[in-house]
């Protein structure tokens, strides 16, 4: 069991005591009272934030070709497996072009 208290933590402006037991945060409060055996990080009234993640794509942002170009070759040059997946892809859309399945 891993247990850790974040101490003296700016949460949406107040402060509070982040108690964490086995990754999932077990309560807050101010103080918290020490467990025996917790590990104590003192945040020093530094904010508490949850993690951030990007999950976005710029799918119509202009494409820098060279730098694509460069990227695909070292792919190629770096795992030669990937060359023939690339060329069946290539291949499949001249097919589904030649057959007028997309206009």
């Amino acid at each position: 069991m891993k247990l850790l208290r974040i101490a003296s933590a700016d949460v949406g402006g107040q402060k509070l005591d982040v108690r964490i037991r086995d990754g999932r945060i077990q309560e807050w409060g101010w103080p918290l009272a020490p467990e025996a055996g917790e590990d104590l990080l003192d945040a020093g009234g530094g904010a508490l934030l949850p993690g951030l993640r990007d999950h976005h794509l710029h799918l119509l942002a202009p494409v820098d070709l060279e730098g694509l170009l460069g990227l695909v070759l070292l792919e190629i040059l770096y795992y030669p497996v990937d060359l023939v997946v690339l060329l069946g892809l290539v291949v499949l859309l001249g097919l589904v072009v030649l057959l007028g399945l997309v206009h």
